[in-house]
C-alpha cells in the first residue's frame, strides 16, 4: 500500500490508491486489484483517512466523466476537487493521450457556461497543501457565469482558488487541454 520514492537523498512515503473506470467507489476498494471508480472518491477517501500523509492516486486509462464535487458558495462544480490542505499526486498510468478527465457543458448556458457546467479540476489553495496532477487530457471543462471576474468563472480546465498563503504548490504537468473554456480567462 505504501511506496517509498527516493530523490536527491530525500525519502517520501506515500499512501497509494488506484482508480479505473471499471472500479467501485466503496471504502474497501482502492487497491491495484480492486480500484476505485472515480478520481473524486479517491481524493475524498485519502483526505478523510490519510490527511497527514503524502498521498498518490494512480489512474488507469479511460474517460473519467462521472462523479465529482458538487460545489458550494466558494467553489464551483468540478470533476476533481483537491482540498487546500491536502498533499496529493494524481497521476495517470498511461499518459494524457489515454487518460481523460471530462468536465460538463451546460446545455442551457451561454457557450456551455452556467450552473449546470463543470470544471475538470479545482485546486482549493488556502491552507498550505500541495498537489500535482500529471498526465491527463482535460476536455469539455466549463465554468459558471457571473457578474464580474471571479474565481467561479475562471479556469474551465483547471481552477486554482487564491489565498493569502503565498505561491501555490499545486502543479499540472504533462497535460493536454481541449475544448475547455471559461467566462473569463
Amino acid at each position: 500500500d505504501n511506496t517509498v520514492v527516493i530523490t536527491n537523498k530525500a525519502v517520501y512515503t506515500y499512501k497509494v490508491v488506484y482508480v479505473a473506470t471499471n472500479g467501485t467507489d466503496v471504502a474497501t476498494a482502492g487497491s491495484e486489484a480492486e480500484p476505485f471508480e472515480t478520481i473524486q472518491y479517491a481524493v475524498e477517501y485519502l483526505y478523510t483517512n490519510y490527511k497527514a500523509l503524502n498521498t498518490m492516486i494512480l489512474v488507469r486509462p479511460g474517460v473519467y466523466n462521472k462523479g465529482g464535487y458538487e460545489g458550494d458558495a466558494n467553489n464551483f462544480r468540478s470533476r476533481v476537487f483537491v482540498h487546500g490542505d491536502q498533499h496529493v499526486l494524481i497521476k495517470s498510468t498511461d499518459g494524457a493521450e489515454k487518460t481523460i478527465i471530462e468536465g460538463e457543458i451546460d446545455p442551457e448556458g451561454t457557450g456551455g457556461h452556467g450552473d449546470g457546467a463543470r470544471r475538470c479540476v479545482t485546486f482549493q489553495i488556502n491552507t498550505g497543501g500541495d498537489g500535482c496532477i500529471q498526465g491527463f487530457t482535460f476536455r469539455k471543462g466549463r465554468t459558471a457565469i457571473g457578474s464580474g471576474q471571479t474565481y467561479l468563472n475562471q479556469g474551465g480546465g483547471i481552477g486554482a482558488q487564491r489565498s493569502n498563503y503565498g505561491i501555490s504548490q499545486h502543479v499540472a504537468a504533462d497535460c493536454i487541454f481541449t475544448d475547455c473554456t471559461a467566462q473569463y480567462t
